[in-house]
């Protein structure tokens, strides 16, 4: 007879941070502005690119705009990019909006099964950047934790697939907005992670991506330089409880 399987990660351990665990999974709803930005990019080139705009929301999986919806809007605008591009004979490779994440719904439940070893869990994640109404952009992502008893183990792991950003609105620190929501995701899951082990455990942490442009590698070392930032914070707070926290690792090239 099979063991039952049994997660690490419940809606308790997210208590304190800003993302937190419910019936839709994983759940964030975030808005930055020029202050949060100074943090990654300093204060000048923060006003420079967040001057005259209007503060953008990021939200996991938005309840009130469908997957579909998104993804169809952000192809329009790149399709009429393309040909804005061809016309003025510019080669340059173009965007797959949806790229790694086919299904036309969003993934709304953290999954829990067994692993090779151990149990794994996690989830398909569209983080949204949203200005008013409109839909500037978007993190396409999966953050996925094993955990194994017998070797005192747990593993996280999240993997960009894609970020996109809305042609006319690039070049206003949207791109870096999502990298600093994106760290504060993979922050606060291992935050979970730490305070969801028995004493014992070591814990890792992993980001993951496949560079197709400049900019998508200045996104990923930006997240890991948050990560990073936040690393003795968490290794304190995982000592206090008998946890082992081991430096993030960055697993990304071209």
């Amino acid at each position: 007879m099979k063991s039952p399987v049994v997660r690490l990660l419940r809606a308790r351990s997210f208590v304190g941070g800003h993302c937190g665990l419910t019936r839709r999974g994983l759940a964030l709803e975030l808005q930055l502005d020029g202050e949060d930005l100074e943090i990654v990019l300093g204060e000048e080139a923060a006003r420079r690119v967040t001057h005259g705009v209007r503060p953008a929301r990021f939200v996991l999986n938005p309840p009130t705009v469908p997957k579909r919806r998104l993804m169809e809007s952000l192809e329009r605008a790149e399709q009429r990019d393309q040909r804005r591009r061809t016309a003025q004979g510019i080669a340059e490779f173009g965007y797959q909006i949806g790229f790694g994440q086919p299904e036309p719904d969003y993934d709304c439940k953290w999954f829990a099964g067994p692993a090779d070893a151990g149990v794994e869990e996690g989830q398909e994640l569209v983080l949204a950047c949203l200005q008013g109404s409109l839909i500037a952009g978007y993190a396409g992502l999966r953050v996925r934790v094993f955990s194994d008893a017998e070797t005192k183990t747990a593993e996280l792991y999240l993997s960009v697939h894609l970020v996109y950003v809305r042609p006319a609105r690039r070049g206003r620190g949207l791109g870096m907005s999502l990298a600093v929501a994106t760290g504060v995701i993979a922050i606060d899951v291992l935050s979970a992670v730490v305070r969801s082990v028995p004493a014992g455990y070591t814990v890792h942490s992993c980001l993951e991506a496949d560079y197709t442009s400049d900019g998508g590698e200045v996104f990923m070392e930006n997240v890991f330089s948050e990560m990073n930032a936040h690393h003795d914070v968490l290794q304190a707070a995982a000592g206090s409880r008998g946890v082992s926290l081991v430096q993030p690792v960055l697993d990304a090239g071209w």
